[in-house]
């Protein structure tokens, strides 16, 4: 989860997101901002979640070094060590965060589509000085949508995404993280005709997101609880390049834009080698959004983590949006983590 700086010239505000083309491409649009709105958040928040966890123990890990029993954090927690960079022997990670969202837009009309959107990224990140981790991730993304107003049509995006990340341990409550990752996809529109539905109109076409993110981190232990705050903003880019259908018919190319505010954080409850955590959100768009979806959203959801010693970690988590106008968006998700 995550905060976006641009260098595309663009300040925060209420962008006004301009869509004078056919109503193809206005549902090409609008469920290309839908699915670069889940991917890149999921891409995003999964590099974040990686952060907070390793720095969470980066300060355990210091405060039971120095034999005081009390981490900068708080409290160590019984049989904790400080995972990944908390301990000399182990300066390097490589992790894997799966996750699978069903989004609807309840609007009806031209607005409405329903389909599954899926995140699979992970990375490998190196700790310095015990006050920077630096890092590279990479992975796949996919989007599949079904658009009634397409004739009972789809659309369909896929491709690779890679880009670095950097943490910085201002001191024994708060951090800083930055992100920037590439993402190529390939497209595709297709839509039906009358009985016998086959496909009229197929459309291919190429393009390029650009998402930028960074967060302000907070950090406290309290016994075997845990909390964790982060203040952020996210910025995506997608450009579509110019195509022509089956039929020979021209699609001028588009840029499509998402940005937002997020602040949230977790509550977490260490339990011997487990750990229920419960993670919270609020997310503001500054962007338009042209789907016909509000600009505020909560997100709430429950997860938990389990340590095998200390170099292995997994989790599950199951998160949903909530009161974001027309918009259903569920997603539950998978991580793993090893330290070495």
């Amino acid at each position: 989860m995550a905060l976006v700086v641009t260098t595309l010239g663009a300040i925060p505000g209420a962008w006004a997101q301009t869509s004078s083309f056919s109503s193809l491409d206005q549902t090409v649009e609008e469920t290309t901002q839908t699915a670069m709105r889940r991917q890149s958040g999921s891409v995003i928040g999964a590099i974040a979640n990686h952060l907070h966890d390793i720095i969470r123990e980066i300060l355990r890990g210091r405060g039971s070094s120095s034999g005081s029993g009390d981490a900068p954090t708080g409290v160590v927690r019984l049989g904790e060590t400080g995972l990944s960079a908390g301990s000399d022997g182990m300066k390097y990670s490589t992790w894997a965060d799966l996750s699978g969202s069903y989004l609807e837009n309840k609007q009806g009309g031209t607005n409405a589509y329903q389909g599954w959107s899926q995140t699979y990224v992970g990375g490998i990140d190196t700790t310095l000085a015990d006050s920077w981790v630096l890092g590279l991730t990479a992975g796949y993304v996919r989007a599949d949508f079904g658009v009634p107003s397409l004739n009972s049509g789809s659309r369909h995006d896929n491709g690779q995404v890679i880009g670095p990340y950097v943490s910085y341990i201002i001191d024994e409550h708060y951090s800083v993280d930055a992100s920037f990752n590439y993402t190529q996809l390939q497209n595709d529109v297709f839509s039906l005709a009358a009985p016998p539905f086959i496909p009229a109109n197929t459309r291919h076409f190429g393009s390029q997101r650009y998402t930028y993110a960074l967060n302000g981190n907070y950090y406290r232990d309290i016994g075997p609880y845990s909390v964790v705050a982060f203040a952020g903003w996210i910025y995506s880019l997608e450009h579509q390049k110019g195509s022509a259908d089956n039929t020979g018919a021209n699609f001028s190319s588009a840029n499509v834009r998402y940005g937002a505010w997020r602040v949230g954080g977790e509550f977490s409850y260490n339990y011997g080698n487990f750990e229920p955590y419960l993670p919270i959100g609020f997310e503001h768009e500054v962007t338009a959004p042209i789907d016909g979806t509000g600009r505020s959203a909560i997100v709430i959801g429950a997860g938990l983590r389990y340590r095998l010693g200390d170099a292995i970690k997994f989790g599950l988590l199951f998160s949903s949006v909530q009161d974001r106008k027309n918009l259903r968006d569920d997603t539950v998700g998978a991580n793993f983590r090893l330290s070495f």
